[in-house]
């Protein structure tokens, strides 16, 4: 089977109105080259099956009762992606710019991922009222993949998201670390394709014990500055 180009990824839990716009500003973009669209629902006691059956999606359910990081359903997709290029993104983030996918794809450049412009909106029946911050933007770098490309191999290379974060947070923090530190890739950022974040209730009590995480990622980084090893719990991954 030929492998596509591309590998869109992204995991999702009781999010299914977010997940169906998020996933109908992917399906509604031309992509000139073959993609494959991954979603990896960790315990989704909401419609969000159907709502997966909606797109042409490769679907992933994970048996698990409550809310956890997302490190172990991401790396559930990651895993499974077979492109050369990921884009890893948030399951509340739609796609603004027609080309994104495409945009992400053909500017990467070697030794380093890029980050697209994400602002943050209150929706409001479907559609976004009122702005509220930009989370990422040239002007606000913050090397987070709210919406992102990177090479699959630099993916594999430091060994996904460390899934010794169980609790909310500060996960994406040590992943960049991991790219920037431990493999020396620049983040580049870019306006030239918009994302939105849907503003949700979920927010609320999904950050709930982040301090553990914060005491978690401050141990790594003091780990890491005496060994100057950057790399997830788990190891690197064999890339194929």
């Amino acid at each position: 089977m030929k492998k596509p180009l591309c590998s869109v990824v992204l995991s999702t839990r009781d999010k299914a109105k977010c997940l169906d716009r998020t996933l109908a500003s992917i399906r509604d973009q031309e992509i000139p080259f073959d993609y494959e669209l991954i979603v990896v629902d960790d315990g989704s006691t909401d419609h969000t099956p159907k709502i997966c059956q909606r797109y042409s999606v490769y679907y992933y359910h994970l048996k698990n009762p409550t809310y956890r990081n997302p490190s172990v359903a991401r790396n559930v997709g990651y895993r499974a992606a077979r492109g050369k290029i990921v884009i890893a993104q948030s399951d509340d983030i739609v796609h603004i710019t027609p080309n994104t996918i495409e945009y992400l794809v053909k500017s990467l450049r070697p030794r380093e991922f890029l980050l697209a412009q994400v602002k943050n909106f209150k929706y409001v029946d479907g559609k976004p009222q009122q702005f509220i911050l930009d989370y990422c933007s040239p002007q606000r770098q913050m090397p987070y993949f709210f919406l992102g490309s990177l090479w699959r191999s630099d993916l594999y290379a430091v060994g996904g998201n460390d899934e010794e974060f169980i609790n909310p947070c500060f996960d994406d923090n040590w992943f960049s670390d991991c790219l920037i530190k431990g493999l020396g890739l620049t983040p580049r950022y870019t306006d030239a394709v918009t994302g939105y974040h849907q503003s949700h209730d979920h927010l609320k009590t999904s950050h709930r014990n982040e301090g553990i995480s914060r005491e978690l990622y401050r141990a790594k980084v003091e780990k890491a500055k005496k060994t100057g090893i950057y790399i997830s719990s788990g190891g690197a991954w064999v890339y194929v």
